[in-house]
């Protein structure tokens, strides 16, 4: 499975659709209640490496981390004339003196606030989700060596 996201990627200079590699838990689940818990340890390992992935662009396959990602999302824009990078709320380039229009500069900061920081999002399904097979398994061990006795 895998989440997507348009983020800003330095190495194409716009704004790209990128793709982060997530678990798929429901598989893990199933394996999990099929191996009567056995398989929580292969789960574990694969939820804790793939803790600190990476979202790649899909146009160029550059990968960005949690911090490279914060610092894609600045309050930053390019120049039209000079092509320097700028803070978004400037009126006025400060390396070439273009005067941005007012009305275009409010959009530009109000199009940043209403967009979505994937570093914030927190999913409180997977926890859950985690207990809950942690709780099965150990059922099924428990049943497992009662069965055998």
């Amino acid at each position: 499975m895998s989440k997507h996201d348009s983020f800003f990627c330095n190495n194409c200079r716009e704004k790209t659709l990128h793709i982060k590699k997530t678990p798929n838990h429901i598989l893990h689940l199933l394996l999990s209640i099929f191996t009567a818990g056995l398989w929580l340890i292969v789960w574990f390992l694969i939820v804790v490496s793939s803790a600190g992935a990476s979202w790649r662009c899909s146009k160029c396959g550059t990968s960005i981390t949690g911090i490279a990602l914060a610092e894609t999302k600045s309050d930053t824009k390019d120049c039209p004339m000079c092509a320097e990078t700028i803070k978004a709320a400037a009126q006025i380039c400060r390396f070439c003196g273009h005067i941005f229009e007012p009305a275009v500069v409010k959009e530009e900061i109000k199009e940043f606030r209403e967009t979505p920081d994937e570093t914030k999002k927190t999913s409180k399904f997977s926890p859950v989700l985690v207990v809950l097979v942690l709780g099965l398994g150990i059922i099924g061990l428990i049943k497992l060596l009662r069965f055998k006795s």
